[in-house]
């Protein structure tokens, strides 16, 4: 049983042991008992709640009580006393209880002091930083386990026996090599007021290849009179982390390096690009100008002599130097998307796709296209650039709707995990979802030029405006029932904005 364990009746056998010698030596020494018959009791009852704690020290009082009375109070062998042996010990009972509360008091207390210092004990050897600890004369007082481990000791009583030669056997130094004499270790710092946070020292073991980088920290320790006490040295060994951080400026440099060269080349490839688009818009067009003005100039001219065959020769030949013209004015927009500089401001969709179908409605007038267009969709972006992406979705759908009767397209937004989705709809030719994977490629066709004019270029237009407005593109549709084209502009917060 718990009650009956072996600590507590060793703590109870302490409390009849101490009354029963009180009682014996008390007997024996008569000097001692007529002059202080309950000395040796207050003893009893002291070392009793000492050792055990208050309960002992109630069954040594209890005990003392009685068997003073009983043995050494007159009348003796009576329990029956007189009144002035009552008064005695009443007094004696009354001056035991209080020495037993305050000889417990300080004892419980004394015994919580020692299991919060085994706590801190335990958290500071469990500490993964290593601690040091110096008196104010430079003895160092505790090194931690880790501390002890970064320095290669097995425990303190060695690195005491070293102290007076640890200049000799290491060398501190800044990173760059520099090395520090005794007085601008941490320790020494430390001791005369600094305080320390990061300060990274490179540590060597003299004439051995051991070397570490510590990180130390620390500072001195105050009473509460505001007088110093010690000083209290902090380290980290951040070896690892420096040869990482070593091994990644590195790696930044060569990618600096690369980044420098990439854009060299970048910067030579645009210029070739800018002296392509400008033989292109230059030097190509114009014999394709003189091919359609020659073409038009016999066809006007010299229409009376030439048959209905030679007639259309020249306006094949008009018409591919057109079709070629309009490819080059595609190709030159595309180039000029991918490098014009963004400028991103609030822009009215609703408006520009407005202007977008009036200007389809006057070149085509004899269509008749219910428009449908959400009114207020406004976002952030260049407004050139948007205004192209809505030229070609728009234009798409009034060209692959020409066969509809009625035709219909629709021009919104829609929400999709909290981010807004413009859409272009139309109930128009529509294409095989096996081949959307080609839309946006330039010079890809999933119709043929005999059924559907164009170029092949717009779609990538697109495509590349909303990659640049850090949103994406993509379409759904089924064969004769309509497409309809997806697009993001990334985020449209104004604190998003470069």
């Amino acid at each position: 049983m718990r009650y009956l364990s072996r600590p507590r009746v060793l703590r109870y056998s302490v409390a009849l042991l101490t009354v029963a010698l009180a009682l014996f030596v008390t007997l024996h020494v008569e000097l001692l008992a007529s002059r202080t018959p309950f000395a040796l009791f207050f003893a009893a009852v002291m070392i009793s709640s000492w050792y055990g704690g208050w309960q002992p020290g109630l069954l040594a009082i209890a005990l003392s009580a009685l068997t003073s009375e009983y043995f050494i109070i007159p009348p003796l062998y009576s329990l029956m006393k007189e009144w002035s042996g009552m008064v005695q010990v009443s007094t004696f009972v009354l001056v035991a209880l209080l020495i037993n509360w305050l000889t417990a008091a300080r004892q419980q207390g004394e015994k919580s002091l020692r299991e919060s210092e085994a706590r801190l004990q335990t958290i500071v050897e469990n500490l993964a930083e290593g601690l040091a600890v110096s008196d104010l004369n430079g003895q160092l007082l505790h090194f931690n386990r880790a501390a002890l481990g970064m320095h290669g000791f097995a425990n303190l009583d060695e690195i005491r026996r070293h102290l007076t030669e640890f200049a000799e056997i290491f060398e501190l130094s800044a990173l760059d090599g520099a090395v520090w004499p005794v007085a601008q270790w941490p320790l020494a710092r430390i001791m005369r007021g600094e305080t320390l946070r990061d300060l990274e020292v490179l540590i060597r073991r003299r004439q051995s290849d051991w070397q570490r980088v510590f990180s130390y920290g620390g500072s001195l320790v105050y009473d509460a009179a505001g007088q110093p006490m010690m000083a209290i040295v902090t380290m980290i060994d951040i070896t690892e982390r420096k040869h990482a951080e070593d091994k990644v400026q590195q790696l930044n440099e060569r990618l600096e390096q690369r980044v420098l060269e990439r854009t060299a080349q970048l910067e030579v490839a645009n210029r070739e690009l800018d002296a392509f688009s400008y033989s292109v818009s230059h030097d190509l067009r114009a014999p394709l100008r003189h091919l359609d003005g020659f073409s038009q100039a016999l066809l006007e001219d010299y229409a009376d002599k030439l048959d209905a065959e030679g007639q259309g020769y020249l306006q094949q030949v008009r018409g591919a130097s057109q079709e070629m013209a309009q490819l080059i004015d595609d190709l030159l927009q595309l180039a000029r998307v991918t490098r014009s500089e963004m400028r991103r401001e609030a822009v009215n969709l609703s408006e520009i796709a407005r202007a977008a179908v009036n200007a389809l409605q006057k070149t085509n007038t004899g269509r008749r296209v219910a428009v449908h267009i959400a009114e207020g969709l406004v976002t952030y972006g260049d407004k050139r650039l948007l205004q192209v992406v809505l030229n070609n979705l728009l234009g798409n759908a009034w060209k692959f709707t020409s066969e509809r009767q009625p035709a219909e397209i629709t021009f919104g937004q829609e929400p999709l995990d909290g981010e807004a989705v413009y859409f272009v709809r139309d109930n128009g030719a529509g294409f095989d979802m096996a081949y959307a994977n080609k839309l946006f490629g330039a010079f890809q066709r999933l119709h043929t030029a005999n059924e559907f004019e164009g170029t092949g270029i717009g779609l990538a237009t697109v495509q590349r405006i909303v990659h640049r407005h850090g949103g994406r593109v993509w379409a759904e549709s089924k064969v004769n029932q309509g497409a309809t084209f997806y697009f993001t502009l990334g985020s449209t917060e104004i604190q998003a904005l470069p």
